[in-house]
């Protein structure tokens, strides 16, 4: 978020996204949708790699993952879970819109 945001390569910036997502599932020990989520990621990596990555899109991402892991650490679960859901679902929109 301190500005290499601009610089990183995207192979690295799809790698701690993703790491973050897995972070956050981790937490449920449910090794079902652990599972799900890695094998999403290695197929997602594929595609993801190739795209160009709009920075100013990836720095809102990135303070949505911050914000989100802030509600978590704050044990304001039901939020972070709203917070999450939203995030997902406009990453969505993103990705099926171009």
């Amino acid at each position: 978020m301190d500005g290499e945001i601009r610089t990183i390569g995207n192979a690295q910036l799809y790698d701690l996204n993703s790491r973050f997502h897995e972070v956050v599932m981790a937490c449920s020990r449910n090794s079902f949708f652990i599972d799900s989520l890695r094998r999403v990621d290695r197929l997602r990596r594929l595609i993801e790699y190739r795209r160009t990555i709009q920075r100013d899109r990836a720095a809102v991402r990135c303070a949505e993952h911050v914000r989100i892991a802030d509600l978590l650490l704050a044990g304001q679960r039901d939020e972070a879970s709203d917070v999450l859901r939203d995030h997902l679902s406009s990453v969505g929109r993103e990705k099926t819109d171009h």
